[in-house]
């Protein structure tokens, strides 16, 4: 597989120095089966963007030294002006949420007989990294990074809008520490199949995601986030989701002693429910995985000031108590 890092190895990508409108290509960043992802300069702010360009790899191409997208022939030039016009529907309506944990859309347009959505260029680090930065990452600091990912996804699904790609590189946490989901598919309900022409999955995708005839929700971004924080927590992917159909070898977080005596068994047990490969197995909602967190007891190894507090005044009291029997004891004899 060519190097995506490469603009050379991209015989269809945009070139460096490419103008559209006011966006300048500094190179391709990378490539699924509907964009291509290009790192960019907004030339009057100076700023860094990401352009993402609509273009379905089974469905059209580009000829070397054209910057224009044209079906790939006749037969397929229907369906192409189609997913053209779903990209460009979706990328508009995205474009008027606003959430701080959710990267936003700049401006979306038409160019080169394709679209185009262009986005601020989120800087900081992987979530996974920065764990792994961290060695043993606390329970506490996990459980808030999800809380904030499951506020994020409770907007965008109330909104009516599925991630469809979220894994460990595709959360920041940015300046403040804070987590943004970036990189979102525009999927909606299509299959990876109907999209790409393909179907293999990856192990931060449900089973519905790779072309089933299961139907597509919360629950399947709620799988993906789990099978990150699975990640993030064991420093290993959790098992694919079709491999899983022939012989299930996921072991479940909540019964391994490794990981119980350092993380709270109910974050440990949630992930659990979410990776469930049946749909009605797993959270239904991103409120009510938030809710469930929520309403937990917290059990942590060390007590509380207050607790620790309350504790010494209950054992000078009782030292007095034993002094002053132990000193009656000593005047009757």
């Amino acid at each position: 597989m060519p190097d995506i890092r490469d603009i050379s190895s991209f015989s269809y990508a945009l070139q460096p120095g490419t103008i559209l409108h006011q966006y300048v290509i500094t190179r391709a960043i990378g490539r699924g089966g509907f964009t291509i992802t290009y790192l960019g300069q907004d030339e009057y702010t100076k700023n860094q963007v990401v352009i993402k360009e609509h273009f379905p790899i089974a469905l059209c191409i580009r000829r070397m030294h054209y910057l224009n997208v044209v079906p790939m022939d006749k037969r397929v030039a229907a369906a192409y002006h189609i997913s053209l016009h779903y990209f460009m529907d979706r990328a508009t309506a995205y474009s008027k949420l606003a959430h701080p944990n959710i990267v936003p859309i700049y401006r979306c347009f038409i160019e080169n007989g394709t679209g185009y959505y262009v986005m601020p260029h989120i800087k900081g680090q992987p979530l996974n990294r920065v764990a792994r930065r961290q060695d043993t990452p606390s329970g506490e600091w996990l459980m808030r990074q999800l809380k904030t990912l499951l506020s994020a996804l409770e907007y965008l699904h109330r909104n009516e809008f599925l991630h469809r790609n979220i894994k460990p590189d595709s959360i920041i946490l940015n300046h403040a520490g804070d987590p943004v989901l970036i990189e979102m598919r525009l999927y909606g309900q299509l299959s990876k199949l109907e999209i790409c022409g393909y179907v293999e999955g990856t192990p931060y995708e449900a089973i519905e995601e790779v072309g089933n005839h299961d139907k597509l929700g919360p629950w399947t971004d709620l799988y993906s986030l789990g099978a990150t924080f699975y990640t993030i927590i064991t420093g290993e992917r959790p098992p694919i989701a079709m491999d899983r159909i022939i012989e299930d070898c996921y072991s479940p977080l909540a019964e391994n002693s490794s990981y119980t005596s350092r993380y709270p068994l109910e974050l440990l047990s949630s992930i659990d429910k979410a990776l469930n490969l049946p749909q009605k197995n797993r959270w239904q909602s991103a409120q009510e995985w938030l809710d469930a967190l929520n309403t937990s007891p917290q059990k942590n190894s060390q007590p509380s000031k207050q607790a620790m507090s309350q504790t010494s005044h209950l054992r000078t009291f009782f030292d007095k108590i034993r002094s002053a029997f132990t000193g009656k004891k000593e005047k009757k004899s």
